[in-house]
């Protein structure tokens, strides 16, 4: 049995190495960032880092709904 583990910030380091993913929102700065990782992962099917980064935007810009239909569907 094989079992791969990442590190919370592999969603990061992959979207900055082979992923140029575009998906504006409202928000900018590290909220938007963070939620670019949270789509990467989430591609990835990386759901609990995709979980993280979405709950990162969420308390960079609380406003921002995606981010909660993010982590909803990384649920």
């Amino acid at each position: 049995m094989f079992v791969l583990a990442a590190a919370p910030a592999a969603a990061q380091a992959i979207r900055a190495e082979t992923w140029n993913v575009q998906f504006p929102t409202s928000a900018s700065g590290r909220a938007q960032e963070h939620f670019l990782s949270g789509a990467t992962a989430l591609h990835l099917f990386m759901y609990e880092d995709a979980v993280e980064h979405f709950r990162a935007a969420q308390r960079e810009a609380p406003g921002l709904a995606l981010a909660y239909w993010g982590e909803a569907l990384a649920h």
